[in-house]
């Protein structure tokens, strides 16, 4: 991990100086109208820090990492893998770092009408561990630009099937709203911005604490980007006793 630490300033500052072409957005679980370029790849990394009140879940880091590519013009496709590490206390066993899962993304642009545009959005979580069940969830994106104020809102419904604790249902939110603060030619290089999502439980757990209750989350977010490479950081706070006391998530993502 220090070799890593070492290592990234210099890759940082390698994509600086290249050709603008990152597919960035400015939200951490919200997907605004920008995609990938067609036939272009992009290789993302995730990193989350779940922060859980007493009661619940322990508190966990999840590392998502893998590639998102553009086969055709306003399609695109992602594949990552996601390790994750719950901190416990040393009475409770320590814990250990395992490979959870592998989110399949799938977006297609549907509609776009003058600065509106409507994407179609599914996931299939595709589950490793043998804790945890796999899920689909379809939902609907839909971003508008006003000037320099980005906003965008997406709505799905998310279902766990073959595995333990499998039969949950929810009504998946996301919303959030971006400003540019300093304008540029292809993409603004710094956007602060708003951002909240939740999970209404139908049946069965919410997915980041283990309750039976439903969540909300919002916080602000950080988004930056020059050339090749973005970066997206952000902590929202959750709103309801079953949510994370905090979630982090930083997103870097590099246009190959």
């Amino acid at each position: 991990m220090a070799g890593m630490r070492a290592v990234l300033p210099v890759v940082m500052v390698v994509l600086l100086g290249g050709s603008a072409g990152a597919a960035r957005r400015p939200y951490l679980n919200l997907y605004d109208a920008g995609m990938v370029p067609e036939g272009d790849v992009e290789i993302e990394s995730w990193l989350d820090f779940i922060s859980n009140r007493s009661g619940y879940a322990s508190d966990e880091w999840r590392w998502w990492i893998g590639p998102r590519w553009s086969p055709a013009e306003g399609l695109e496709v992602a594949s990552l893998l996601v390790l994750t590490q719950p901190l416990t206390s040393p009475s409770a066993g320590g814990s250990t770092t395992q490979l959870w899962a592998d989110l399949v993304e799938a977006r297609w642009r549907m509609l776009q009408m003058g600065s509106a545009t409507v994407i179609a959005h599914l996931d299939l979580r595709i589950a490793l561990a043998n804790d945890l069940p796999h899920q689909l969830a379809p939902a609907i994106e839909v971003a508008h630009r006003l000037g320099p104020i980005d906003l965008a809102a997406q709505f799905g419904y998310a279902v766990g099937f073959e595995g333990p604790g499998a039969g949950y249902q929810w009504i998946v939110w996301r919303a959030g709203a971006a400003v540019d603060v300093i304008k540029g030619a292809i993409s603004p290089p710094l956007q602060l911005g708003v951002e909240g999502f939740g999970e209404w439980v139908l049946d069965g757990r919410n997915e980041l604490t283990d309750a039976t209750a439903s969540t909300a989350n919002v916080g602000p977010t950080l988004s930056v980007a020059r050339g090749r490479l973005w970066l997206t950081i952000g902590s929202l706070v959750g709103l309801t006793d079953a949510s994370p006391a905090l979630f982090t998530r930083a997103i870097i993502g590099v246009a190959l």
